[in-house]
């Protein structure tokens, strides 16, 4: 004879607060569906539809700030000549450039 148990019960394991059948019966299929919208990656979405009981996606590590790269002007002194050693006097420097202003 197998050793006693604790006994096999039944039931949900939390209260729906609904006597309706329909409420009853597709309660955990409107949580998943919630879970599902509610994931930030589309591992997360699959993880809760295939995933076992319970699973939850893991908690998202910050992300490091990125400064953004050096753009090829940016490394270029104002003063830069071309090829032939003419300047562009179409550009003017960084200090003379003027926003426009809405009238």
């Amino acid at each position: 004879m197998p050793p006693a148990a604790e006994p096999v019960r039944y039931g949900l394991t939390t209260n729906i607060d609904t006597h309706n059948p329909v409420k009853a019966n597709y309660h955990e299929f409107t949580g998943m569906l919630r879970d599902i919208r509610h994931a930030r990656t589309w591992h997360g979405r699959a993880g809760y539809l295939f995933g076992p009981p319970g699973w939850h996606e893991p908690a998202a590590a910050p992300r490091p700030h990125r400064t953004p790269a050096p753009t090829a002007e940016a490394a270029l002194p104002a003063s830069a000549s071309g090829p032939d050693g003419a300047t562009n006097e179409a550009t003017p420097p960084d200090h003379e450039i003027k926003e426009a202003v809405p009238v």
